[in-house]
């Protein structure tokens, strides 16, 4: 399935949005992250723990928004949405398993 050109941009625009939820939310966690961390005691340790979560972050971020344009727009888009829907039906599932527990 080919994209018009409206569709194409339309779809940037969603992986834009999508993207920048991600970075705020990572920045977010990495704010939480420094300011809980106790840097005198072993900086050196909080360093690389942190250097980890962002090098982390980056493979994660490439790996969902690398290829993303041409004619695998709608084959990448889609399968983001699916992801998406399973990981919102698997909080439900184990949400109602956790109350009938």
């Amino acid at each position: 399935m080919e994209l018009t050109k409206s569709q194409k941009r339309i779809a940037r625009e969603l992986i834009d949005i999508g993207l920048q939820r991600e970075c705020k939310s990572f920045g977010l966690k990495i704010a939480k992250f420094t300011n809980s961390s106790d840097w005198d005691a072993k900086p050196h340790d909080i360093y690389l723990k942190l250097f980890e979560k962002v090098v982390s972050f980056d493979k994660h971020i490439s790996r969902r928004y690398d290829f993303l344009g041409g004619s695998r727009t709608s084959i990448q888009f889609g399968n983001y949405l699916w992801m998406e829907y399973l990981k919102r039906k698997i909080l439900l599932l184990l949400t109602t398993m956790l109350k009938i527990g």
